[in-house]
């Protein structure tokens, strides 16, 4: 896999990423001699690709899928990868330029990494341009479904917060107290207005955010059920296992053997 020195800020100019791009076109694994026709094709492509990036940041999928219907932009996107190796190189690129993306719209670092290795498994397994293109609009469609998940709209402020607290520490013992404590209000105005504004209690939204990471962990990572029962601290794997065919239909290992 290839990585790239990326500002945490995710502040990018044009200019620096263009040079970036035609650098690593340039080198001599990729076999390209990049022209200034080229470089003019890059920078074009990368404007177009920077607001699918900012559409993966702010989680608006619906835009996304409508801008990846554009052929005339894939074509130019990747016309200037000559050989199967540069093509899983552009690939890349903007596998993780989506993952930076999608962390500074709120997708745990965790998650995102996850996404990423997923992807990058599967590029050894592309034969074609079709293929790539294919695979390109699902990372870029798969992180910005993923952030919008993760974004909270609709509730109030303190409400809002407590849910990003609870999706950000999933893999803890989060306690009614603890996260009463960080938004600033009683727990008895708490659990009242999360109820009201989520449409279920505290402890229900937190055991569906619990099976829908399971369902991430099951399809994208290799942990076994037990390591992820421990890691989203429940009291035992049976007990895990139950609460997950209550939510699903479906115990942990028929889940994961679905979706493979």
């Amino acid at each position: 896999m290839y990585y790239f020195a990326l500002d945490k800020n995710l502040s990018f100019s044009i200019e620096s990423l263009v040079n970036k791009l035609v650098q690593f076109f340039s080198t001599d694994i990729m076999g390209l001699q990049t022209s200034e026709l080229s470089k003019r094709t890059i920078e074009q492509s990368y404007q177009d690709l920077r607001t699918r990036l900012e559409l993966v940041q702010n989680g608006d999928i619906t835009t996304l899928k409508q801008l990846n219907r554009d052929q005339d932009y894939l074509n130019a996107l990747f016309e200037f990868c000559n050989n199967e190796q540069s093509t899983k190189s552009m690939l890349t690129f903007c596998l993780y330029l989506s993952m930076y993306y999608a962390i500074a719209g709120g997708l745990p670092i965790e998650m995102s990494g996850a996404i990423s290795s997923y992807y990058g498994n599967r590029f050894s397994s592309l034969r074609k341009r079709e293929e790539s293109v294919a695979m390109y609009n699902s990372i870029l469609e798969h992180f910005a479904l993923s952030t919008a998940d993760y974004r909270v709209s609709g509730v109030s402020s303190d409400i809002a917060k407590a849910v990003r607290m609870i999706k950000r520490n999933i893999n803890r013992q989060l306690t009614i107290q603890s996260i009463c404590t960080e938004i600033g209000l009683s727990q008895y105005h708490f659990m009242r207005k999360f109820k009201i504004d989520i449409g279920m209690t505290v402890g229900a939204y937190i055991k569906k955010e619990k099976i829908a990471y399971a369902k991430f962990l099951l399809v994208y990572t290799n942990q076994s059920i037990s390591e992820i029962s421990e890691y989203l601290i429940f009291n035992s794997q049976s007990y895990f296992t139950s609460v997950f065919k209550k939510e699903t239909g479906k115990t942990p290992f028929e889940y994961r053997k679905s979706d493979l």
